[in-house]
């Protein structure tokens, strides 16, 4: 079974438009696009024209690794 098939069989992730991960990163449109550039934050996923969203989960993953790198570098 192809990673496709596998995802079909589970529950639909949620897209993510930029304005959203803007919002929930704090991020800039022009940081992220920087980020993205230099493979410090996900790419987006294409969906249709120049249409693309990013994964839900791909950003939480971020997010959690932010938090979870900066509470360690704190200790």
């Amino acid at each position: 079974m192809n990673p496709a098939d596998k995802m079909a069989d589970a529950a639909p992730e949620r897209l993510l438009k930029m304005r959203e991960v803007v919002d929930r990163t704090s991020l800039s449109r022009s940081k992220l696009y920087d980020m993205m550039r230099v493979g410090k934050f996900p790419p987006p996923v294409h969906l249709v024209g120049r249409r693309t969203a990013w994964p839900e989960s791909e950003v939480n993953r971020w997010i959690i690794e932010k938090v979870n790198a900066s509470r360690s570098s704190n200790s």
